[in-house]
């Protein structure tokens, strides 16, 4: 059974052309990958599974997403807030909001989940130290020795909080751009 089918898709930014009438199925509970040069608009195509090109200036679509046979383009009564909850999108290089390390990393968590007193405190203390018992010494030294730490550990740990998170937090499906693999794993 597809999970998202994508029929005569179009996008523009502005006069540029950048998706030319895309036709694809992806299947439920498979992983697709999406292979092709630079610039050639794989991580396009994959913003447009939830919508995020919809705050661009100049961005115009034709043709039509389904994801679970709902339409997420010609439908004035989609919530875009669920559609962006059930396809999420994790980035290349780590983009944390101006939040403290704990609010970046219970953001999703807040998101996503209905949580009792106290339990977001300790799903994000449990990911924290879950990603440094993951992560080589030389950086758990570094986050332990530093007063202030290096932006790029931060956003190390953050970016494998986010994935700890999004594993333990939602039961959606999420999209790679930097490595353009889709995982429709439920």
């Amino acid at each position: 059974m597809a999970k998202i089918v994508v029929n005569n898709l179009n996008m523009y930014y502005g006069d540029f052309h950048a998706l030319k009438n895309i036709n694809i199925s992806i299947e439920e509970k498979r992983i697709t990958s999406i292979i092709g040069p630079s610039g050639c608009g794989k991580s396009t195509l994959l913003r447009v599974f939830n919508r995020m090109n919809d705050n661009i200036e100049g961005v115009k679509i034709t043709g039509d997403v389904m994801i679970d046979n709902e339409s997420i383009y010609n439908n004035d009564s989609l919530d875009i807030d669920h559609l962006r909850r059930k396809v999420g999108m994790i980035f290349q290089r780590p983009n944390p909001f101006p939040l403290s390390v704990f609010e970046n990393v219970a953001f999703g968590l807040r998101i996503h989940r209905e949580l009792k007193d106290g339990s977001l405190e300790n799903i994000v203390e449990e990911s924290l130290k879950a990603v440094l018992r993951s992560t080589p010494c030389f950086t758990k030294l570094a986050v332990f020795r530093s007063v202030r730490v290096e932006t790029n550990i931060v956003n190390l740990l953050f970016m494998y909080s986010v994935l700890a998170i999004v594993a333990i937090a939602t039961r959606s499906f999420a999209i790679c751009p930097s490595m353009p693999v889709l995982s429709t794993m439920s």
